[in-house]
């Protein structure tokens, strides 16, 4: 085994394929596209390997937005709208908070966190697999740590196979603005296919449909690795494995404050709440696929909840556009 490190960056033409080549005397090695899941736990090779590979630092250059950012807008038209308007709401009178934003897609179209990190001064990380997102969010000069890699599903380090979702001139115009900005960039594990009927209907020649190899490891990891014992917003939209994500955390040893989770089923995840409650939190609301949940030992952040008077809906129909309803139980 090679003593020194070496990293390669390779970008296949005419692809999204990106394939870092990773070889170090420990043992994690990323070779050939593949990363082996040979670790027990969570170690200081693992984080290191993070903190050298992974982890970009927060931009100090001005802000590189559009003209009126879309994440500013709470039309209630606009998807994600409505969450990050109960976020903005809760998270009024914090400044300086610290965030994670998985599914980061720019750093601007559907962001959780741009507002709260360019009007009070938060920042965070934002990971974000798909390298041409990945480009476009640095882009962005956001004040955040950045990372080109995902959440992994278990406790260990892996590689995997995400499909890739995107077109130049996607769609045509019977298609919303948001249906075609939603699907343009979007990236998702290959075992998770939610787009698949929604693809099936649209011209092929529409949008182009790769495959990305992207390095994923488990949430903990990252807050080790930037120091970090306190989220006071985790927003997971990973299109995919949210809940697997969930379980890997190790609850009692960080505080998170308020947390989104994503969830593309039909009905109402009660399996979801159930786990959520476990671990000390409770459900404000369900928006669209959005699952809002708040931290019961939190005294400020119940304060604020209950301050604001949105946790009313819990018990009663949530205004969803897939009208679920949240059992009174």
């Amino acid at each position: 085994m090679i003593a020194s490190c070496r990293r390669i960056v390779r970008w296949a033409p005419f692809s999204l394929l990106f394939v870092i080549i990773f070889v170090q005397n420990s043992k994690i090695i990323i070779d050939n596209g593949s990363l082996t899941e040979t670790q027990p736990m969570i170690d200081s090779t693992m984080v290191n390997t993070i903190k050298k590979l992974y982890l970009q630092n927060p931009d100090t250059r001005s802000y590189n937005l559009s003209s009126e950012p879309k994440a500013f807008t709470l039309d209630e038209q606009r998807i994600g709208a409505v969450t990050r308007g109960y976020i903005q709401l809760i998270f009024s009178k914090i400044m300086g908070g610290f965030y994670i934003e998985a599914g980061a897609l720019d750093g601007e179209y559907l962001s959780n966190t741009l507002y709260l990190e360019y009007f009070q001064n938060w920042t965070g990380i934002l990971i974000e697999p798909n390298p041409g997102s990945y480009s476009n969010l640095v882009d962005k000069h956001r004040k955040a740590w950045l990372s080109n890699t995902c959440l992994s599903t278990t406790s260990k380090p892996k590689n995997i196979s995400m499909v890739s979702i995107s077109s130049p001139k996607i769609f045509n115009n019977q298609y919303s603005t948001d249906q075609k900005l939603l699907l343009n960039g979007q990236t998702y594990e290959e075992k998770y296919n939610k787009y698949d009927t929604l693809l099936s209907h649209i011209d092929k020649s529409s949008f182009t449909r790769r495959t990305v190899t992207a390095a994923c490891f488990p949430l903990e990891a990252y807050l080790i690795a930037l120091n970090v014992t306190t989220v006071d917003l985790l927003s997971l939209d990973i299109q995919g494995g949210e809940f697997e994500v969930l379980k890997t955390i190790p609850w009692e040893m960080y505080h998170f404050r308020l947390i989104v989770v994503e969830d593309m089923n039909e009905d109402v995840n009660m399996e979801l709440i159930r786990f959520m409650k476990s671990k000390g939190f409770n459900l404000i609301d369900i928006l669209v696929e959005d699952y809002i949940f708040y931290n019961m030992s939190d005294v400020e952040m119940k304060s604020l909840v209950n301050m604001i008077n949105i946790n009313k809906f819990q018990g009663v129909v949530s205004f969803s556009f897939n009208y679920k309803s949240i059992p009174k139980s």
